[in-house]
């Protein structure tokens, strides 16, 4: 049973690119450690943070379009045994379309709008951990912290990038003084009407 369902899980895996075949070849990435010892992943588009107790616990492999995480004490020993992709946590996908919607188990993490990609993360159809109990127990640990990661992925240029720091508002300038408005000469006296002379009768000739 533990063989077939690593199985399946690699299959579910070889399909994911072709599903999002028209997102980008590979998913490079940088990674550093904050102060609190999260382990920091800056991908093209967006970041997380892996727990800080997850050092030398995970083993992240690539993909065509994706990026997966795997319990390390799990993945190793499922390969001891001659069996790939066992303890499979979460993995980072992305794809221009909404094709990702078909998988049985995914979580939507947004749209970034300057690469037109949409992100998501993809999650267990099934039980991957080694059927070891503390194997098994370390597992389950690190499983329930992935909401954690989910909720500190940040997109570029999204508006939940970054809080906008409260800049001091630009002081605002003097108003300009109005100029009094040109004084208005008085009028022209208007000259009196001159008389008109009536018209007398002229003398007669005699």
């Amino acid at each position: 049973m533990k063989r077939i369902f690593v199985l399946l899980l690699a299959l579910m895996f070889a399909t994911l690119p072709a599903m999002a075949d028209s997102a980008p070849t590979g998913l490079p990435f940088t990674t550093d450690v904050a102060e609190d010892g999260s382990l920091i992943f800056y991908f093209e588009d967006l970041m997380f943070r892996l727990p800080a107790e997850w050092k030398d616990k995970v083993v992240g492999l690539p993909g065509d379009s994706c990026f997966g995480f795997y319990h390390r004490a799990s993945y190793e020993a499922y390969k001891a045994e001659g069996l790939e992709n066992g303890g499979f946590l979460f993995s980072l996908g992305a794809s221009v379309n909404h094709d990702f919607a078909e998988l049985p188990h995914f979580e939507y993490l947004g749209f970034n709008e300057n690469s037109c990609m949409n992100y998501f993360f993809v999650l267990p159809s099934d039980y991957p951990a080694y059927m070891q109990d503390d194997i098994r127990a370390e597992y389950d640990a690190m499983y329930g912290q992935i909401d954690e990661i989910i909720d500190s992925v940040v997109i570029y240029g999204s508006e939940s990038e970054a809080p906008a720091v409260d800049a001091e508002p630009a002081p605002q300038t003097e108003p300009v003084p109005q100029t009094e408005p040109a004084p208005q000469t008085e009028p022209a006296p208007q000259t009196e009407p001159v008389p008109q002379v009536e018209q007398g009768q002229g003398n007669k000739h005699k």
